[in-house]
């Protein structure tokens, strides 16, 4: 297969991830998730934790949306620039429910490898979502916005 064929592939599925995490259909969505995932956080990177992080994500923000406002493609690698959309309506990272609304644009970049995804990056403004969300900045380990794509 050719790299421009992959990057065409990789596109499909960063666009089907994020079909499948608005429909909130999250068996389509690991159908497509390597069992051992790497996360990658500012500090380290995590096999397996991407389901565990999502779920908090989402249970937190139960009416969430990510709309895709940039997406390039590559034989490898996919950068995926979004906009986030939900109601805190769940603890999240140990802050209980506010019942705000919350807009938060990011960028994640997937790695792809036999058309699976195998690790992700995902970089947004925390400090804005807890701003939004009238929280004081938590002490400690930084939290993470975890959003599949």
């Amino acid at each position: 297969m050719t790299a421009q064929a992959l990057a065409v592939d990789h596109a499909q599925l960063a666009e089907n991830i994020v079909e499948a995490e608005n429909d909130h259909d999250y068996e389509r969505l690991f159908s497509v998730v390597h069992d051992d995932v790497a996360l990658y956080r500012p500090a380290n990177a995590e096999r397996g934790a991407l389901r565990r992080a999502a779920e908090e994500m989402y249970s937190a923000f139960p009416d969430h949306r990510r709309h895709i406002e940039r997406l390039l493609p590559g034989a490898r690698f996919v950068v995926v620039q979004w906009r986030f959309v939900g109601t805190h309506l769940g603890t999240w990272g140990g802050i209980e429910p506010t019942g705000h609304r919350v807009v938060l644009n990011g960028c994640s970049i997937l790695e792809f490898e036999r058309l699976r995804l195998v690790g992700t990056w995902c970089f947004a403004d925390t400090g804005a979502l807890l701003r939004q969300l009238e929280v004081a900045a938590p002490t400690g380990e930084p939290r993470t916005l975890v959003v599949v794509a």
